[in-house]
């Protein structure tokens, strides 16, 4: 039985968009084949052809170019038709073949498999291109495949075993997807439509996810924007709660009045509610006091005077009892009171009558109490006279003032004062003689008298005993008999006689006055009974006082009663403003106290909750009764409790009624709770809570499953209805008329949702074709679409070149690489983007060579709108993409997701922004989620989209980031519409390594962080709003950088320890001077001024500088320990706290003594550096410029200084040597016994 092989050699189908033309190559002559094979010779070869049909190639071209690893001798081949081998041939030989030729192998005497090897140029003639796969068919059925290895210019594979096979040589075409998206696009090229069979697609389903960050503050129903097609996955939601929670804002006045106004300044959402404590007010009694006296002269009988008291509560006084008083003064009454002038006729209340003479006689007045009265006596011989009547008994001594203004040298004129009595019997007369003395009935009362005097003339008569006694100016003159007997009362009579003389003459008399005070009485209430009240008689200026205990500040005035006589009072009394009905108003909304406030006694009033306006200024202010009198006041004090947060926060997550993630509590910053929810894609999250609204978030896992794809072969569409869950196969219908001569494009559709995941889908396409060998493999993600092509050129190909189309979502495409014939992975010569079509130049490809290119494109999403790529950034560029907003969402705000990109880590900005207003800054959260947000952009919009060479992270919750200058950088930092961060950690990537960088605040214009650069350098950072730049300290080139930053020379080098050993040796000397410290003293002041300088020295240390001009520590263990060491913050540390317990000890364990104020110096220098180590910049960060800057200054003076030491020592040295030696002790720098 002869035993045969039936193999199969065909290439794998690649799938490719390489346009490249495939032409037949041809055969070169032939060469030896691998070693250890042996030929087939022109005895088993052989052609089989049907009359009237022609092959590529003959028997002849078999010769020699067919090998057999074993058993060659008993190998035959022979070349005929598909058609023949098949009827001929399928039981007794190996058929390879393609549409027009088959070769067959047999042996017909031993089946056992060997190594088979074929000249690549006969395969080449025969088939149109060289295979990569030999497949067979045993005559049982089964299949096998082996690959055919290239080994020089023969391809080798081995045949398992001769028995009854079908072997034919296939071409084809194989186009595939792992993952290929809406819109994703093929081409490939046919030369021939020749073998176009076997056609086939097929779309396997491919479930599509992402983690979306679902975040948002608001309250209501809210939509969580929940993409894909298939609900996601179990997933945990978290409920934060937002504001500061409660805080009690305080304050006082003390000794404030009517009127008094101040406002408070109120945050919190729940301020105005019931849920925060009641505003309260305390007011606390103030009392003010003062005297206050009441004074009242000649009040006569039924009189009234005022006594209004000021103040709020009823006085009190001087009397033992602390009560008001009133003091009665006995006064004498004046009785000419209103006389007027030149009344000659009429005759007043007070005075009898006149008697005139021939002359004209006038009175006048001038002040109606204690005014002057005169008496006129005009021309000669005239007497004026006037009287006055009592309406007693004349029993009281009676006093007047009498002044004569002129005398006229005539005895016989005289100023008299008659005393007579009722019935107008002359009692007696005292004459004022103008040429004499003073007389009583003849007697001499005083020698003389004298013009323009005031003579106090007062009678004291004894009517009992007919005599009076006369006072002049308070001196007794004597007692007179009276020349009559008086019956019933008396009155005085004045006179003015001019009748001697003829001429016009005065007189004057003053405060006529009789009596005593009798039986002195006030009534202050008017209820008819005297609060006081004096029994009996007071003389003259003799006083009685008692206590008005009754007097309040009812009272208005008081009522004066006596039996004769006037009296002069005087009430005293202290009054009191003690805080009394206060009114305190909050926002309109008014309380008050009815009663007084004792002193230091508090009241509290309490408001609504409602009284108070939180975000706004909230006024308090104070009415307290208007009063004359002390100052009426009161302290006040306030207390309000600010409350803010999520009280009672809650999420129905499927509208259901119930709510799946919930809180009784306030919940402010940072407190959370957090539930299990199964989300939906169609779900409304209803959101409420009292106060502000709570941050729920949720990382939701959005699936997207293959949803009606569609295929398009040069237009021809065939598709799937529905879904495909992931891994599901099914095959769509097809029509090998569709495919075309030349160029061949295919196209998938596919259907995705509005948000979420692409739908994607697992695609192959297939059909057999004639000297074709091409594969395109595509991979889609919602962030990337990945080529990864391949084509074998079966003849040579000048300036060979492959086109790949990508999405129109891709905004850069990155990893454009190709190569040879399975070599390494290269940059290709050069590449060419137009549109989204990458152009790769290949070059020149010789014949038989396979070419794979791949390339990846990283993709955008937008936010509340659409944008078009206009021009996409190619591989070796920054980013630079410009994108074209062609739709937007109505009150929303744009935005492009941009962490998908290649730097999608580093904070994305836009310039070339069409719009004016607001530029676009980025919303990035803790995730690494970045949106470029466009505030003020519109449709139409055109921005390049930029990323910077730094990174920033929040720790927690979100910033927003606009960046102000890339190329410094400059950036700033602010809440915005985000939750905000506690703390950033800021990456800056363009770097040297070894140079030190600065995090610079220009807000607060110090230095915020500092560290060396390892390429790149972080930084952290609070998370507070503040603009930032990043500074280059130092650098390891001589390029000069930007920011405050010292130079690399070796001056701050020499000056900083020229200096220290200036003070080494300074300090040398005044301790030997002095006999100070020993030791010591320069040690210590030499460490100290190696603290100083290295905290106070700008950008780098000099001991870091002395180090690295010593030698470079790179890569040198101990350099490098040293230098870190030296920046080391726990170093720093370290040194602080050896360096003071170092000093305690020399001064506990030793005979020397650390003066205070070396104890001072350290301990503020070291504690400087230690702070300064643990936060650069935090306490001399602007001083170190001040001193650099005065440096030179600084040098100056020290250089003085020591001079001066110098000068001093050696003046010291001279005067010692002649001058025993003396031990001095300052005990300033001692402390101990000795």
């Amino acid at each position: 039985m002869t035993r045969a092989s039936a193999i199969a050699i065909a290439a794998i189908v690649v799938v490719s968009m390489l346009a490249a033309p495939l032409g037949a190559a041809t055969v070169g002559a032939q060469t030896s084949g691998p070693s250890g094979m042996v030929a087939l010779g022109s005895d088993q070869v052989a052609e089989d052809v049907p009359d009237g049909e022609s092959m590529p190639i003959g028997a002849g071209d078999l010769e020699g170019a067919i090998y057999a690893s074993d058993h060659a001798d008993t190998l035959e081949a022979v070349v005929t038709t598909p058609e023949r081998a098949d009827e001929k041939y399928i039981d007794s030989g190996t058929v390879v073949s393609n549409d027009k030729v088959a070769l067959v192998l047999r042996d017909d005497e031993v089946h056992d498999g060997r190594k088979v090897a074929v000249e690549i140029s006969l395969l080449e003639e025969a088939i149109g291109y060289a295979p990569e796969v030999a497949y067979g068919v045993h005559d049982s059925g089964e299949e096998w495949q082996s690959q055919i290895e290239r080994d020089g210019e023969v391809g080798v594979f081995e045949v398992p075993e001769f028995s009854s096979n079908s072997v034919t040589f296939s071409g084809g075409i194989t186009l595939s997807g792992d993952a290929a998206g809406d819109g994703t696009s093929y081409e490939y090229q046919l030369d021939n439509l020749d073998g176009v069979d076997d056609f086939a697609i097929n779309t396997t389903g491919v479930e599509n996810s992402e983690t979306e960050e679902v975040s948002m503050r608001d309250t209501g129903e809210v939509d969580p924007g929940i993409g894909g097609n298939v609900d996601p996955p179990e997933t945990e939601i978290t409920l934060e709660g937002n504001g500061f929670g409660s805080r009690t804002v305080t304050d006082s006045a003390t000794g404030v009045s009517d009127g008094y106004s101040t406002t408070v300044d109120l945050e919190g959402s729940l301020t105005d509610t019931d849920k925060s404590a009641a505003p309260t007010v305390d007011v606390t009694g103030v009392t003010n006091s003062e005297w206050d006296n009441v004074s009242a002269s000649g009040v006569s009988n039924g009189d009234s005077i005022p006594l209004e008291v000021s103040g709020t509560t009823s006085p009190t006084g001087p009397s033992s009892n602390g009560e008001p008083t009133v003091t009665f003064t006995g006064v004498e009454k004046h009785t000419i009171d209103d006389v007027e002038d030149g009344d000659t006729t009429t005759l007043s209340s007070e005075w009898d009558g006149w008697s005139s003479g021939s002359g004209t006689t006038s009175a006048t007045s001038t002040n109606v109490i204690d005014g002057s009265h005169s008496l006129e006596v005009s021309g000669s011989n005239e007497l004026a006279s006037a009287t006055t009547t009592r309406s007693s008994d004349i029993t009281d001594p009676l006093s007047v003032d009498v002044l004569i203004p002129q005398k006229t040298g005539d005895s016989g004129d005289s100023t008299t004062l008659q005393l007579r009595s009722s019935d107008a019997t002359f009692l007696g007369a005292l004459n004022f003689q103008d040429e004499g003395p003073v007389e009583f009935e003849g007697e001499t009362v005083q020698s003389s008298w004298s013009t323009d005097t005031v003579y106090q003339v007062m009678f004291a008569p004894n009517f009992a005993n007919d005599e009076v006694t006369i006072y002049i100016n308070g001196e007794s003159k004597g007692t007179f008999s009276l020349s009559n007997s008086a019956s019933g009362h008396g009155y005085l009579r004045l006179e003015r006689d001019s009748r001697g003389s003829g001429d016009t003459l005065s007189a004057v008399f003053d405060s006529m006055s009789t009596g005593r005070t009798d039986s002195p009485a006030i009534d202050i209430d008017g209820d008819g009974v005297n609060e006081a009240s004096h029994s009996g008689v007071l003389e003259a200026g003799e006083t009685a006082t008692y206590e008005l205990s009754s007097l309040s500040t009812d009272n208005d005035a008081g009522s004066v009663s006596l039996e004769t006589g006037p009296v002069d009072i005087d009430v005293s009394m202290r009054e009191h403003s003690q805080t009394r009905d206060p009114v305190v108003e909050l926002n309109g909304e008014t309380v008050e106290h009815t009663g007084s406030i004792p002193e230091g006694e508090t009241e509290t009033l309490t408001f609504p909750d409602g009284a108070v306006n939180p975000g706004e200024s909230n006024t308090l202010s104070l009415s307290l009764r208007s009063t004359s009198g002390p100052s009426h006041e009161a302290d006040l004090s306030y207390e309000f409790e600010e409350l803010d947060g999520s009280l009672s926060p809650e999420v129905d997550t499927n509208g259901d009624g119930s709510a799946e993630v919930s809180s009784t509590d306030l919940l402010t910053d940072g407190e959370t709770t957090t539930a299990t929810i199964d989300p939906s894609i169609a779900d409304t999250w209803n959101i409420s809570a009292t106060g502000n609204a709570p941050t729920v978030s949720a990382e939701v896992t959005e699936r997207t499953k293959t949803s009606d794809p569609v295929v398009k072969v040069n237009g021809y569409e065939t598709e799937h209805s529905g879904t495909l869950a992931d891994g599901e196969t099914t095959s769509l219908a097809t029509n090998e008329a569709w495919v075309e001569n030349g160029t061949n494009t295919v196209t998938i559709n596919t259907n995705s949702p509005e948000r979420g995941p692409e739908s994607l889908v697992g695609f192959e396409y297939a059909h057999d074709a004639s000297g074709t060998t091409q594969s395109v493999e595509v991979s889609a993600t919602s962030w990337t679409e990945r080529f990864n092509v391949s084509n074998t050129y079966p003849s040579a190909v000048s300036d060979a070149n492959a086109v790949l189309t990508f999405d129109d979502s891709v905004a850069e495409i990155k990893e454009v690489e190709y190569r040879v014939d399975g070599g390494e992975w290269k940059a290709p010569p050069s590449h060419e983007l137009n549109g989204t079509d990458l152009e790769v130049q290949l070059g020149d490809m010789g014949a038989d060579t396979t070419v794979d290119v791949r390339a990846t494109g990283h993709k955008i999403r937008t936010y509340d709108g659409a944008v078009e790529i206009v021009e996409p950034t190619v591989e070796g560029d920054e980013l630079a993409t410009e994108v074209e907003i062609t739709n937007m969402t109505e009150d929303a705000m744009f935005g492009l997701r941009v962490d998908g990109t290649a730097t999608g880590e580093r904070v994305h900005y836009a310039t070339e922004e069409s719009w004016s207003g607001e530029s676009a800054h980025v919303e990035i959260t803790e995730s690494g989620t970045q949106i470029l947000r466009a505030p003020d952009a519109n449709v139409g919009s055109i921005m390049t989209v930029r990323s910077s060479p730094i990174s920033v992270e929040p720790n927690v919750g979100a910033v927003e980031v606009l960046m102000e200058d890339a190329s410094e950088p400059r950036f700033s930092v602010r809440d915005g519409n985000t939750i905000g961060a506690d703390q950033l950690d800021v990456t800056y990537y363009d770097t040297i390594s070894g140079d030190r960088y600065a995090l610079w605040s220009e807000t607060n214009d110090v230095e915020v962080d500092a560290a060396r650069a390892q390429s790149p350098v972080t930084f952290t950072a609070s998370g507070s709003t503040e603009t930032y730049s990043i500074l280059q300290r130092d650098s390891s080139g001589t390029t000069e950088v930007a920011g405050p930053t010292d130079t690399r020379n070796t001056l701050p080098l020499v000056l900083a320890f020229g200096g220290i050993g200036v003070v080494l040796i300074g300090t040398a000397l005044v301790g030997r001077r002095f006999g100070v410290g020993g030791r010591l003293l320069p040690i210590t002041a030499a460490s100290l001024s190696a603290i100083a300088i290295h905290v106070l020295a700008p950008g780098q240390s000099p001991f870091v500088r002395a180090l690295e001009l010593g030698y470079d520590p790179t890569g040198d263990a101990a350099g490098s320990l040293l230098e870190a060491a030296l920046g080391s913050n726990v170093v720093a540390i370290v040194i602080a706290a050896v360096l003071l317990l170092g000093l305690w000890q020399v001064d506990q364990r030793t005979q020397g003594n650390v003066p205070l104020p070396v104890w001072a110096v350290v301990g503020i220098l070291t504690g400087v550096w230690a702070l300064e180590t643990l936060s650069p910049g935090v306490i001399l960060g602007g001083l170190r410029e001040g001193i650099s800057t005065m440096a030179p200054l600084l040098v100056a003076g020290g250089a003085l200084g020591i001079a001066y030491f110098v000068r001093n020592w050696l003046r010291a040295r001279r005067e010692e040597a002649s001058t025993p030696d003396t031990q001095v002790t300052l005990s300033g720098f001692d402390r101990g016994d000795d």
